[in-house]
């Protein structure tokens, strides 16, 4: 498919509310074909990175309760499931787990560290950046940020009351840099 073979009468629509809702899947989709060129085959490449990308998450999260080795193979389990064999077509539904198990891993890490005022924050501002652009692919990542935000809010340890404006504060930097 060449642009130039559209007709000059042609006149593209505005996204739609599907189309809206993923603005970073077609993006990613585009780009790749800006480089290989206009084919279904070539959006192959996209799946293993969401598949790869979420197993890396897998591993992270794994490794919170067991060593490396054992932590590999969970990972590679995951990644050579059968039921992972099957979504790898299916781009629109395995974009998403990367920021499903990222969002896990978020978790994990607010819920077990204690880090200072500044560090809490600033990773809070990460953690909502990335479910934020997570949210350009899937909107239902949205879904996501009110786990991290009671997250920091409830279970973050050492509760004290001095504790609550650092909870706060860091809860408003994860909504902020997801909008």
């Amino acid at each position: 498919f060449d642009c130039g073979e559209l007709p000059a009468s042609f006149t593209p629509n505005p996204p739609g509310l599907f189309q809206a809702g993923h603005r970073y899947l077609l993006m990613t989709a585009a780009a790749v074909w800006s480089i290989s060129g206009i084919s279904w085959t070539a959006l192959n490449l996209l799946g293993p990175i969401f598949v790869g990308t979420t197993a890396a998450c897998v591993y992270l999260l794994a490794r919170v309760g067991m060593g490396r080795l054992l932590a590999l193979s969970i990972a590679a389990l995951w990644m050579s499931s059968p039921l992972q064999f099957m979504q790898l077509p299916h781009l629109r539904d395995v974009a998403k787990a990367p920021f499903f198990m990222f969002t896990l891993c978020a978790i994990a890490w607010i819920v077990l560290t204690r880090r200072s005022r500044r560090q809490t924050v600033a990773a809070l501002a990460l953690i909502g950046a990335v479910l934020g652009f997570g949210f350009g692919f899937r909107t239902d990542v949205a879904s996501y940020l009110p786990l991290v935000v009671l997250a920091v809010l409830v279970f973050r340890p050492g509760f004290v009351r001095a504790d609550l404006l650092t909870r706060g504060i860091a809860a408003v930097a994860a909504v902020g840099a997801y909008l």
